[in-house]
């Protein structure tokens, strides 16, 4: 008797995948099309330390393109590397006229995950110009010279002066891109970050400048196509 109810329900569950299976052979399988992209890219900071663009790091990036042909197209960007800025000459005065010792060097680690959208302005047969726009959230901690921590040493920042981490960012930018043959591409891009946080060199009023802090970034990239059957 066991042994009928076993066969039974192993027959029972063979033509129940023999069926499944039919199903999804029958069903029409979906091209999933986007590009995957390699970067290095040139940064440069401003900000309480320094008020203009000037001196340079660099960060590597990894991006997932939606190749659909539309007027804007998806991106989802990583990337990670550094941002530096330094005023030697910087010191900051109270109201009574003393001087309080700050941080006069910083170096900030970043890693970054955004989603874009890049939005055709020009396109041509062999190249494509789009305006680059998006919402990001970013990890940041700044290093003194000495590769110390900044974020939970307070006497580098005015009393009561606390922050997070973390921030959301709104990149906007302009990019290039050169086709190549069977999807292929290689362009760059320049845009600016617009970080949420006045904090990405651990100080918001001891600062030389009124400027917000902001990054500035050069990109070179490549792409390369993928396609997979779903």
């Amino acid at each position: 008797m066991h042994f009928k109810s076993l066969t039974a329900l192993v027959l029972f569950f063979i033509s129940f995948n023999v069926v499944a299976q039919t199903k999804s052979d029958s069903l029409p399988k979906r091209d999933l099309k986007f590009n995957v992209e390699l970067g290095l890219s040139a940064n440069s900071y401003r900000g309480s330390l320094v008020q203009h663009y000037g001196s340079y790091t660099q960060s590597y990036h990894v991006g997932i393109r939606f190749s659909k042909k539309k007027l804007a197209n998806g991106r989802v960007n990583f990337s990670y590397g550094n941002i530096e800025g330094q005023n030697s000459s910087f010191e900051y005065k109270d109201s009574k006229g003393n001087v309080i010792k700050t941080n006069n060097y910083f170096k900030t680690s970043i890693f970054s995950l955004a989603y874009e959208l890049n939005i055709k302005v020009i396109e041509r047969r062999k190249f494509v110009i789009q305006a680059i726009l998006g919402v990001g959230a970013m990890r940041f901690t700044p290093y003194d010279q000495f590769e110390n921590n900044l974020i939970n040493n307070q006497s580098t920042r005015a009393a009561g002066e606390t922050y997070s981490s973390t921030s959301l960012y709104l990149p906007l930018g302009l990019q290039f891109m050169y086709k190549l043959p069977q999807g292929y591409n290689i362009g760059m891009s320049a845009n600016v970050m617009n970080p949420l946080t006045d904090f990405l060199d651990n100080t918001s009023k001891y600062s030389a400048y009124t400027t917000s802090d902001n990054v500035l970034m050069l990109k070179l990239f490549v792409s390369t196509p993928i396609s997979l059957k779903l």
